[in-house]
């Protein structure tokens, strides 16, 4: 009777320890999907970003063609 207590006591003592380390896993896992989140927005701003300066850069390119269309009217 009294090895069947030890052994229930060492299987609950496991248990615990097994649970401990599902509870430290989630939060773990919790900290890689916050990442996720954050390098997906970041990612996101990024392709903004390149958007808007390949944007900027054809209307100054569009400017420049403009510009120099201009000056041979002129001459």
């Amino acid at each position: 009777m009294a090895r069947q207590i030890e052994e229930y006591q060492d299987y609950a003592r496991r248990i615990h320890i097994l649970g401990a380390e599902i509870d430290r896993l989630r939060a773990e896992n919790k900290n890689f999907d916050e990442d996720v989140k954050k390098m997906r927005l970041k990612y996101a701003d990024g392709i903004n970003y390149e958007k808007k300066e390949e944007a900027y850069s054809l209307k100054t390119f569009l400017m420049a063609v403009e510009i120099e269309s201009l000056r041979r009217r002129i001459d």
